[in-house]
């Protein structure tokens, strides 16, 4: 279950606000491995980083919302 989609995109507009993206997951969908959440265009330095910082986000509050839905479900 994605979960904090939009912190991530907070974190890639305030290191550069011309950057580009299209979502193609939002938070509370189910994905499966090899899923595109989000392609970006833009400057690649600005990509770089916060790559890492979005994807901790991203990864850290999707497991919460997995566990989560599995203890729901």
């Amino acid at each position: 279950v994605v979960c904090g989609i939009d912190i991530a995109m907070r974190v890639f507009s305030m290191l550069d606000d011309t950057l580009q993206y299209t979502l193609f997951k939002h938070d509370g969908d189910r994905v499966e491995k090899g899923d595109i959440l989000v392609t970006f265009t833009g400057k690649t330095r600005a990509m770089l980083k916060g790559e890492r910082t979005a994807l901790n986000l991203i990864q850290h509050m999707s497991g919460i919302a997995t566990a989560t839905r599995n203890c729901v479900d």
